[in-house]
C-alpha cells in the first residue's frame, strides 16, 4: 500500500460519507466529491491523475460530509485533529503526544500534523484545533474544520520547481487519542461569526485615523515578504500574523484587524484567490487577539512563591546583563561605541577579562551583530586593529555580522537561524525607523525586543547615541541624555555611557547611567593603538554617591568591597 492509500485509510477509516478533494488550477477550482469508502479507488485515481498535471494543486479535506457540500452545516465528522506549520524553524510539541502522521508539503518547515481521535463534529474539532494551534504557535489559518490540506504523493506547484508532497512520519496508534491528552493546550476564545468583505471599512481612512506606530503603518502600506521560490519557502503567513498581532497589541478591534489584513493580503496574495479568504483572515485576527489577551493577564505570586521560584538570573556580565536581559551602550558620535561593543563580543567568546571584569564560568557564546550603520569595509578597519591585540585562540566563526538593514521579520529569521546568546544592534536609531521621541512607537519596538529575547533566549545590546555631543569637558548626566524617548532607558536593564572630553587631562570615562541589578559605578578608560579599551582608575564620583543604599558602606549584599568582587571588579 503506498503512502496516499495509507494516509486516506488513516484519516477516514470506518467513517461513511462524502470526501472532498478539489483541484486548484490557474484559473478555477475543480470541485470533486467521492463517497467513502465505496469510491476510495476513484478518489485515489483522481488525486494521482491530477498530481501529474502541470499547475494542478490537489487538496483534501480531512473531514467526511453528509452531502456533496464542503460546508460546516454539511460536515458529518472527522477522526483526526490537526495543525499546520507554515515555515516555523523550530517545532516543539511540548508535553503533547507526538503526531501520528506528518505530511511535508514543501520544505522541512512546512508540515501538516495529525492526531487520531474519536470521530467528532465541527465544534469539538475546531475547539481542539484552535487550542493546539495556539499552544504550538502554528499557522492560524489551519484551524477550520473544513480546512483543505495537501495529501501525500501529490505535487505542490507553488514553487518554481514542483515539490513532491511527502508522508514524512507515519505511526498510527492502535487506539485513538483521548481528548484529555490535549488538556495542556489552553482554552481559546473562538468567534463564531465571520466578517464579510462587504462589511469592511475603508482601510486607507482607517490608517489615517487610527494612531498606529509609524513602522507598523509603513509595513501595512508597503512591505511585501519574499514569495516562495525553489528551496526557499515564503513567509506570507508569518508576515500577516505578525501584522495581526501588532494591530491587536495596539488595541485594534476584530473588524479593524480583519480590514487591514484584507488590505495587506491584496498585495501579499496569501489568501487573495481563496474562497475561504474571509474565514482565514478572521481566524488569524482571533488568534492574534487571544495571544495579546493571554499575555496581558496578570500573573499572581505569593511572597513565598517568589522567594522559592526555581528560575534565577543567569549572568553574562554580572549585574549588568543576564541571559535574556538588555543593555545599552551610549556615547556621542565618534567616541568608539562600535569598537567597544566588538571588543566585548570577542572577550565573551574568548572568555577573557573585559575592562577589568571577568565573566562567570566558561560559557560558550555566539554573538550576532546587526551593523546597521557601518558596512563590512568599515568594520574591517576595527577587526584589523583588534586582530593585532594578543588574544588567546578564539573561534572567529562564533562572531556573526550582518551589515544590511532589514525588517523585524528578517531579523527574527536570522536570529532563529544563528541561535545567538547575545545580539547587538548598531545602532538603535537605524533599527528604529519611526519617531525616536514618540513613546508609543518606542514601546512597540521595546515590546518586540522583549518578546523576541524571551522566545529565542538571547540577551540584547543596543548601541545608541547621546542626545548631545560632548565637549569642553562637560559630562553627560543620566538617562535624560539618552537620545529619543524615555522608554528606551526605562525598558533597558543597564545603560553604559562612554564619554570623551577631548582633553588629555580628563580623557575617556565610563559611567553606568542605570544599573537595575547593581550599583552605578564609573571609571576611566584608555584606548590603545589597536582600539582596545582598558580600565584605569575609579572616577572621583564614589559608588556611595551613585547609590544611596550603600551610603554607609553596606547594603543587602554586604560591604562595598564585596559588591565590587561580585561584579568581577575585585
Amino acid at each position: 500500500m503506498d503512502d496516499l492509500h495509507r494516509f486516506t485509510e488513516f484519516i477516514f477509516g470506518e467513517q461513511k460519507g462524502y470526501v472532498y478533494a478539489p483541484v486548484k488550477r490557474p484559473d478555477e477550482w475543480d470541485d470533486q466529491f467521492y463517497k467513502w469508502p465505496d469510491q476510495r479507488d476513484e478518489l485515489h485515481a483522481w488525486i494521482e491523475t491530477n498530481s501529474r498535471e502541470a499547475n494542478a494543486d490537489v487538496y483534501l479535506s480531512p473531514a467526511v460530509y453528509k452531502e456533496k457540500a464542503a460546508t460546516k452545516v454539511s460536515l458529518k465528522s472527522a477522526q483526526v485533529v490537526w495543525v499546520e506549520f507554515d515555515g516555523q524553524e523550530q517545532i516543539d510539541f511540548h508535553n503533547l503526544p507526538k503526531p501520528d502522521a506528518i505530511v511535508q508539503s514543501s520544505s522541512s518547515t512546512h508540515l501538516h500534523c495529525y492526531w487520531r481521535v474519536d470521530a467528532s463534529g465541527v465544534d469539538v474539532l475546531e475547539e481542539v484545533n484552535t487550542r493546539l494551534t495556539y499552544h504550538l504557535d502554528a499557522d492560524s489559518s489551519g484551524v477550520d474544520s473544513t480546512q483543505l490540506l495537501r495529501p501525500p504523493d501529490s505535487i505542490n506547484w507553488k514553487y518554481e520547481k514542483p515539490v513532491h508532497v511527502l508522508l514524512a512520519h507515519f505511526e498510527p496508534p492502535t487506539v485513538a487519542h483521548n481528548f484529555k491528552e490535549f488538556d495542556s493546550a489552553p482554552k481559546v476564545r473562538i468567534h463564531t461569526a465571520t466578517i464579510e468583505s462587504v462589511d469592511l471599512v475603508d482601510a486607507r481612512k482607517l490608517l489615517l485615523t487610527k494612531p498606529l506606530p509609524a513602522d507598523l503603518t509603513r509595513r501595512i502600506k508597503n512591505e511585501t515578504p519574499d514569495p516562495p521560490t525553489e528551496g526557499k519557502p515564503g513567509q506570507r503567513s508569518q508576515f500577516l500574523f505578525k501584522i495581526a498581532s501588532e494591530l491587536a497589541e495596539n488595541g485594534c478591534t476584530r473588524e479593524e484587524i480583519v480590514t487591514l489584513l484584507y488590505y495587506v493580503d491584496d498585495r501579499v496574495g496569501k489568501f487573495k484567490d481563496r474562497r475561504d479568504r474571509m474565514l482565514r483572515l478572521c481566524q488569524m485576527a482571533d488568534l492574534a487577539s487571544h495571544k495579546v489577551e493571554t499575555a496581558e493577564r496578570l500573573t499572581l505570586y505569593t511572597y513565598g512563591e517568589v522567594n522559592d521560584h526555581v528560575d534565577h538570573l543567569d549572568w553574562i556580565i554580572p549585574t549588568w546583563l543576564h541571559t535574556t536581559g538588555q543593555m545599552a551602550i551610549s556615547a556621542a558620535s565618534g567616541v568608539g561605541k562600535t569598537q567597544f561593543a566588538m571588543q566585548l563580543g570577542v572577550s565573551l567568546i574568548a572568555n577573557v577579562p573585559f575592562v577589568g571584569m571577568t565573566f562567570p564560568g566558561k560559557k560558550e557564546h555566539r554573538i550576532l551583530m546587526f551593523s546597521l550603520e557601518m558596512d563590512v569595509r568599515e568594520l574591517r578597519y576595527i577587526t584589523n586593529h583588534h586582530s593585532k591585540n594578543e588574544w588567546p585562540e578564539w573561534d572567529k566563526t562564533q562572531f556573526i555580522i550582518s551589515d544590511e538593514i532589514g525588517t523585524y521579520l528578517q531579523y527574527e529569521a536570522v536570529i532563529k537561524e544563528v541561535k545567538p546568546t547575545v545580539v547587538m544592534f548598531d545602532s538603535l536609531t537605524e533599527l528604529f525607523e519611526a519617531d525616536m521621541m514618540n513613546p508609543q512607537d518606542a514601546r512597540t519596538l521595546m515590546r518586540w525586543l522583549r518578546k523576541t529575547r524571551r522566545e529565542e533566549h538571547f540577551a540584547s545590546i543596543l548601541i545608541h547615541h547621546d542626545r548631545k555631543e560632548q565637549g569642553s569637558g562637560r559630562k553627560q548626566k543620566g538617562l535624560s541624555n539618552l537620545f529619543g524617548s524615555f522608554v528606551f532607558g526605562k525598558d533597558t536593564d543597564t545603560v553604559v555611557n562612554i564619554s570623551d572630553s577631548g582633553h588629555k587631562s580628563i580623557g575617556m570615562e565610563l559611567e553606568l547611567h542605570k544599573c537595575r541589578f547593581g550599583p552605578k559605578i564609573g571609571f576611566k578608560l584608555e584606548r590603545d593603538e589597536n582600539l582596545i579599551y582598558t580600565r584605569k582608575k575609579e572616577l572621583n564620583i564614589t559608588i556611595e554617591e551613585r547609590n544611596p543604599l550603600v551610603a554607609t558602606g553596606k547594603d543587602a549584599a554586604g560591604s562595598t568591597e564585596s559588591k565590587r568582587k561580585d561584579l568581577g571588579l575585585g
